[in-house]
Parts: structure tokens; sequence; C-alpha cells
């Protein structure tokens, strides 16, 4: 009886991890506190990228934006630790962006 307990803990353990939420695509090569890392994302979004694209990337992936601020963030709920992506950009005057970043940090893990 207790074997079946275990692996029942398991299974459910495994379940929830294969269930989990997933960063976004573009997030997918970033590390941890390190914003050069998403070169996935820095590469979409560079230099002369319309802001109105990143916008809409951003809010059809569950950000919340500020685009006055030309900032967004969204809590990653994932196992075995949640994440926070915050992503930062520069607007100029024509409509396009200097670059944006993206910063991924622990949010709390199992």
């Amino acid at each position: 009886m207790l074997i079946v307990l275990v692996n029942l803990e398991t299974v459910g353990l495994s379940a929830a991890i294969v269930m989990a939420e997933r960063r976004p695509a573009l997030l997918r090569d970033a590390r941890w506190n390190d914003p050069m890392s998403a070169q996935k994302f820095r590469s979409r979004f560079g230099r002369g990228a319309p802001e109105a694209d990143l916008v809409t990337w951003l809010q059809s992936n569950g950000f919340s934006v500020d685009r006055p601020h030309g900032q967004a963030i969204r809590t990653i709920e994932s196992l075995p630790c949640n994440e926070v992506a915050r992503i930062k950009w520069v607007r100029r005057a024509n409509g396009t962006i200097d670059g944006a970043s993206a910063i991924l940090s622990e949010a709390g893990c199992l």
C-alpha cells in the first residue's frame, strides 16, 4: 500500500510539471538575471522594431503592459520554479523602439 501512495505522489508531481505554464517561445533561451541571454527576443525586438509589434506580442503572451513607461511584467507559474519576466524598452518618436531587454528572475521554487 505504501508503494502505491509513493507512486501516486510521483505521478501527480510529474503531471503537474508537464502541465505547468511555459515561457513564451521568444524567452526560452533566457537565463535568470541575464538580459543578454534572451537572444531570440532581442533579435525580434531590436533597434527599429515597431513598438506596436512589441506591445501586441506582450499582450498576446499574458504580460501586463505599462506602455507609457516602456515596461511589462508577467509571472510564469511553472514547476519546479515560478519566474517573473520583466520587459523594458525605449520608444522613439517615430513609433519604433531603441531596443528591448528581457530579464527573467526566480519567483519561488518548490
